[in-house]
């Protein structure tokens, strides 16, 4: 009996000095953390200066043109909502230091520039007409704003380009010292910023000893003690360049979210690599969960709170063309019929702004109209709220229907059943757009109930009632939108995976029988015999190709030909790739071509497309139209390219004449070269490739890839078929396939800027995607969760004996997965030249089959009850995003200055 007594003692004894040593090493370790801060802050540098080129003001500088170069100086123009941000300064008296000008016309209002400081006014001056630099003290504002605002009355430089405020060529700015250094220098870091960086140290040594598990204890120090060196180090540089640490934790209100993250990083990481220390509220919760009664009522009514707070606190029209849709809305509803000429109210169209043409089906509208009937008719804030409320109804069908899949295709007490809805609802971009008034949320609800049905088509098999409802679903998502325009094909596949699973077919078989009538469709309706690399517009040469052998050609024995017709003036295009466009910018470019046609006329020069970045398709051409003959002539003229450019493309006119129409043009020799050439005379090609040669005695390279036609096998489709796709899809098939066929204009963009930014939109975009979580790392992780959840569910699904029946789940989920995602990607670089890069919206209705693989890859690497666990945290991680989401928003709405 005393035996066991002083053993129970003695355990307790080391159990008592197990947790003093853990305590001392605790208070150790954050004590190190804060003495890293202040040894970093006694040594901080006090002050930030930026030039315009630099890449680092991009994080100072809001509403400001990109960068504009002349002979001697780099420079950015100022929007009408121009401001400069000083992080975590809004409480500090800081001095600025500014280089400005602002030339301007006559005409136009003079440069008296006020800067404003929250709501107070800190400095009122005149520019003068050349550049100066400008030196101010800026107190500290009771409001703690970072924001400047450079108020100045703005001026265009063109009748078509928006009002400029300010140029602005280098940026400076310190704290005021005195004799407390490092104390200024922390508070510039703000005391969140300061409690996470202290606790840094910490909290990597935190995350090393729970992960680590059960290692040698001598190994678990060594890299604790490692990892803590690294917090201290961390914490030392944070401290010595404040300002810059500001940049990467933006904002106040943003370090709160910082520290959760870092805390539920560590809360995963010790839940998954030490199982036995779950917290028994956790185990309760996912065995609650783990009922599919308890995961459906879960999910809808998280989605029900998340959705109302979505509706009630975005602004009015702060969503994608939201007054757009309710404009079109509200006509569909109180108009009998509604075409492009219908007259707008007035009240409404000065509520809308400047009418935007909806070409969606009316499904959605009129569904939505229908609430429209119980206020009053010129209610329309009324009318925006009800619209939104039946996008969060449509909300809630997605949200079951997420759920009814999952419950189709995995087993009773599936993690799965709960985890995908409960991310569903919770990711903040999605319940942002589901949240809308916008056609976007009938096609997506619309694709979801067909991927459940298909499901059950494919799971149960094929019965007439669960026929007719996939095929209902099917149409009902098509008639909603055109991104849901491939929901037909999901019910293809579907009933053949369905008859597959029936009758046992071999796949080769299956394969053999949906291979054949697709090869021979492309047989029939594509032809290879276009010009490479040149994009025909709809209506062009619709029963012809658009190159020709002709003789007497300059160049070759090929030529592009362009016939008139019904349509007007259809056009050729070839695109200078979007890589080359920074070179060109401001610089003098010379555009030419040999032309000729079968009768003489009058006609267009070849001219250029072009945007500036705004998604305003612009033309330039030459002040006088050509006369031309049957024989070839050359026609040249310059054009500057404007310094910001975002699309550049040579176009080909055909002849209008409404008296002569089936007359053809004919071009050769199509060139675009860098600098000022004599128009007056022709170049000449080194070869026939009118790649480059001389002109004028002056050696240049063709901007025009494939400049003389010699070279054949571009795609394009039959005008019937052509004209059903413009017609129920809104697609140029010519493009599409085109575009495939183009390295340099299609899949480097994509690739480069698509692809990167379709990720950062489906995590961290926002309203109208005009409002995003600040900071590059946030990219970075959520392209690396998309990474990681990619080849874990790869990884999942080839460690797996995969049965027929979950072979064709897979194929089910993933081919339209690939079509949606890539055909979202493409979209907007293909039908529509002068556009933004594409949105993750427009591969929302597959968001079930995203969120699986997303939810299944990063659990994919764990077995058993941990993977619970695992999907669990998910939700958990999605919490905590959608929580920075919230107070992005609400910054962004409410406490920015107007």
């Amino acid at each position: 009996m005393l035996a066991a007594v002083a053993v129970t003692d003695a355990g307790h004894r080391v159990q008592i000095h197990s947790a003093a040593r853990a305590a001392i090493v605790v208070v150790a370790l954050i004590a190190a953390g804060f003495a890293a801060l202040l040894g970093g802050a006694s040594v901080a540098r006090p002050a930030v200066a930026l030039s315009s080129d630099d890449p680092r003001i991009d994080g100072h500088l809001v509403e400001f043109r990109e960068l504009e170069r002349n002979p001697t100086d780099a420079y950015r123009w100022s929007w009408r909502r121009g401001a400069i941000i000083i992080d975590g300064s809004g409480g500090q008296p800081l001095w600025l230091r500014l280089r400005l000008t602002s030339p301007r016309p006559a005409d136009a209002p003079p440069a008296d520039l006020n800067l404003e400081r929250g709501a107070r006014s800190v400095a009122q001056f005149r520019l003068a007409d050349g550049w100066r630099t400008y030196h101010m003290l800026l107190p500290p504002d009771a409001q703690g704003s970072e924001r400047i605002r450079l108020r100045i009355a703005t001026f265009a430089p063109e009748p078509d380009e928006p009002g400029l405020g300010v140029a602005l060529s280098a940026l400076a700015f310190g704290v005021v010292a005195d004799p407390w250094w490092p104390w200024r220098m922390l508070d510039v870091l703000g005391p969140m910023r300061a409690l996470l960086l202290g606790s840094t140290p910490m909290l990597l040594a935190l995350i090393a000893m729970r992960g680590l598990g059960r290692a040698a204890v001598r190994l678990r120090t060594t890299i604790a003690v490692l990892v803590s060196g690294i917090g201290v180090a961390v914490a030392w540089v944070a401290a010595m360049y404040p300002f810059e640490t500001n940049h990467v934790l933006p904002t106040a209100w943003f370090a709160p979210g910082v520290v959760v993250s870092v805390l539920l990083l560590g809360l995963i990481i010790a839940r998954i690599v030490a199982p036995h220390r779950w917290h028994p509220h956790e185990v309760r919760l996912i065995t609650w969960l783990s009922r599919d009664r308890h995961a459906l009522i879960a999910a809808l009514v998280v989605a029900l709170l998340q959705g109302g707070l979505y509706v009630a606190m975005v602004p009015f029209g702060r969503h994608y063309d939201e007054p757009a849709h309710l404009e079109y809305a509200w006509m569909v509803t109180f108009n009998d019929r509604v075409t492009r000429a219908t007259p707008r109210h007035p009240d409404l169209a000065a509520l809308a702004g400047p009418r935007q043409i909806i070409d969606n089906p009316t499904t959605y509208y009129r569904i939505v109209g229908a609430t429209f009937r119980f206020v009053d008719q010129h209610d329309y804030t009324r009318q925006l709220y009800l619209g939104r409320m039946v996008s969060l109804g449509m909300f809630l069908i997605t949200i079951a229907a997420g759920f009814a899949t999952m419950r189709e295709i995995t087993a009773p007490g599936s993690s799965l059943r709960w985890a995908v809805p409960l991310t569903m609802a919770l990711l903040p971009t999605f319940a942002d757009l589901m949240t809308a008034l916008s056609s976007d949320v009938g096609a997506i609800a619309g694709y979801s109930l067909t991927l459940w049905a298909a499901t059950r088509l494919v799971c149960r098999g094929i019965t007439f009632p669960r026929l007719v409802a996939c095929i209902g679903a099917a149409l009902l998502a098509a008639s909603m939108k055109n991104t849901a325009i491939t929901a037909p094909i999901v019910v293809l596949i579907a009933c053949t995976l369905a008859l597959q699973l029936r009758w046992r077919w071999p796949w080769r078989w299956i394969l053999l029988v949906v291979a054949t009538p697709l090869i021979c469709i492309a047989v029939l309706v594509v032809r290879w015999d276009d010009p490479v690399l040149w994009y025909r517009s709809s209506g062009v040469n619709p029963a012809a190709s658009l190159r020709v052998a002709a003789p007497g050609t300059p160049l070759g024995h090929y030529a592009l030909q362009v016939q008139g017709g019904a349509k007007g003036s259809p056009a050729a295009l070839h695109p200078v790739p979007r890589s080359m466009l920074p070179g060109l910018a401001g610089k003098t470019i010379t555009v030419g071509a040999w032309l000729w046609a079968d009768r003489p006329t009058t006609a267009t020069a070849p001219r250029l497309q072009y945007d500036r970045r705004d998604f305003v398709t612009r033309f330039a051409q030459p002040a006088e139209p050509t006369v031309i003959g049957r024989q070839p002539r050359f026609v040249a003229w310059q054009f500057v390219v404007p310094m910001f450019t975002g699309s550049l493309f040579y176009q080909v006119d055909g002849i209008v004449n409404a008296d002569d129409p089936a007359n053809t043009l004919y071009l050769d020799g199509a060139v675009i070269a860098v600098g000022a050439f004599p128009v007056d005379q022709p170049p000449q090609f080194s070869d026939e490739s009118g790649r480059s040669g001389t002109w004028g005695g002056q050696s240049f390279t063709n901007l025009i890839r494939s400049a003389s036609f010699e070279q054949g096998g571009g795609p394009w489709m039959d005008h019937r078929v052509e004209e059903v796709f413009n017609t129920f899809a809104h697609l140029a098939p010519s493009m599409l396939m085109t575009a495939a066929t183009d390295w340099d204009f299609f899949y480097v963009p994509m690739i480069r800027d698509g692809l990167p930014w379709m990720i950062f939109t489906l995590f961290g975009a926002y309203g109208w995607s005009d409002v995003l979580l600040e900071g590059l790392w946030w990219k970075w992780i959520f392209w690396c969760i998309t990474a990681v959840s990619i080849l874990g569910s790869i990884y999942y699904i080839g460690n797996r004996r995969i049965n027929d029946h979950q072979r064709s789940i897979i194929i089910l989920l993933t081919i339209p997965a690939v079509i949606v995602w890539i055909g979202s990607i493409s979209r907007l670089f293909i039908t529509v030249m002068t556009s933004p890069l594409p949105f993750a919206r427009y591969a929302f209705p597959v968001m079930i089959i995203t969120i699986v693989v997303l939810v299944v890859g990063l659990s994919a690497f764990f077995r058993g009850y941990t993977q619970h666990h695992v999907r669990f945290m998910v939700v958990v991680a999605t919490i905590a995003l959608n929580i920075l989401a919230l107070l992005t928003m609400w910054h962004a709405y409410y406490m920015l200055p107007a």
